[in-house]
């Protein structure tokens, strides 16, 4: 992965990322970027690609059983994913908008090894509208530690 830009607009800041460690967190930004201007379609990263962002093939994961180990790690992410909930609010906090944005996960661990999301269609401005967003390179995220990453991330109005 070099270069990638991973670019969002800033109301996904409201997401909160608490309880991911960082592997997960690599996950969650690697989907950001796939669905990145994509509208509402479905998006697939490969295995190969998801295993470089977790770090898994460098630790104990090599066996016969990696591939299936890999698809219930996917399964156990994904759940986690889908829990994620960003809120909104007007500014009189009068009306509050409460959502998910990956509402679908489709792993298929024995045709094609991929990882397939959707966005929900009534957020996808978090990833497709750039008048106020954050945005950083893929690399440089999956590099830095947690505290240095907020201070990385660049806002834009």
């Amino acid at each position: 992965m070099a270069h990638e830009i991973v670019q969002y607009h800033n109301d996904f800041n409201t997401v909160p990322l608490r309880g991911f460690n960082e592997r997960e967190k690599r996950i969650v930004m690697a989907l950001l970027h796939e669905v990145k201007g994509k509208d509402t379609q479905i998006v697939q990263l490969d295995f190969h690609t998801l295993r470089g962002l977790t770090g898994w093939d460098e630790t104990n994961h090599k066996g016969a059983n990696s591939n299936a180990e890999f698809v219930k790690y996917l399964e156990i992410l994904s759940d986690k994913i889908m829990t994620l909930r960003g809120t909104l609010r007007s500014d009189d906090g009068l009306q509050i908008v409460k959502f998910s944005l990956f509402p679908t996960f489709i792993i298929d661990g024995k045709k094609t090894n991929t990882l397939k999301v959707s966005i929900n269609p009534e957020f996808k401005y978090l990833t497709n509208l750039f008048d106020m967003f954050t945005a950083f390179e893929l690399e440089d995220y999956n590099k830095m530690g947690s505290v240095a990453k907020s201070e990385t991330q660049k806002h834009y109005l």
